[in-house]
């Protein structure tokens, strides 16, 4: 697995650091900006101060800022991103990824299985017969 490359857009902000990082999970630590100064705000869709995360947005990522679900933004078109507010604290950003129908995927073999167990145990089994062993016979090989 590659490590993404994480930045922030605001000018005089600290690299961020990775602290978790697996195919379903990123964690990415900020630090305070260490000189407060005064951000331009765009008039476009993103905040003055946003977390990217070079990796491709893709369905069934999200993200969570301070242990809060927060908006999953895509910057520049591809990436993924969340808004960092502008109190010059530290915050743990979060990107958990948990495949969109997962649930279904897991729930429809199990009440299939659910239904044919039912399915089965209401059938009797069927009686056999396995031969001259299983019967007693009585006079010139006919069973009683």
């Amino acid at each position: 697995l590659h490590r993404p490359f994480i930045f922030r857009t605001a000018p005089s902000a600290p690299l961020p650091t990775l602290t978790a990082f697996s195919p379903t999970r990123i964690d990415v630590q900020t630090g305070p900006v260490a000189t407060p100064t005064q951000r331009s705000h765009s008039n476009g869709p993103e905040p003055a101060d946003t977390l990217v995360l070079l990796q491709n947005h893709f369905p069934g990522w999200q993200s969570w800022l301070d242990g809060r679900p927060s908006p999953l933004l895509k910057p520049y078109g591809s990436f993924m991103g969340a808004a960092i507010p502008e109190d010059n604290l530290p915050h743990l950003v979060q990107f958990r990824f948990s495949p969109p129908g997962l649930l279904w995927y897991l729930l429809i073999p199990a009440i299939t299985l659910l239904l044919l167990a039912f399915a089965g145990a209401r059938q009797p089994l069927a009686q056999t017969d396995h031969g001259p062993l299983d019967r007693k016979e009585g006079k010139k090989g006919q069973p009683d």
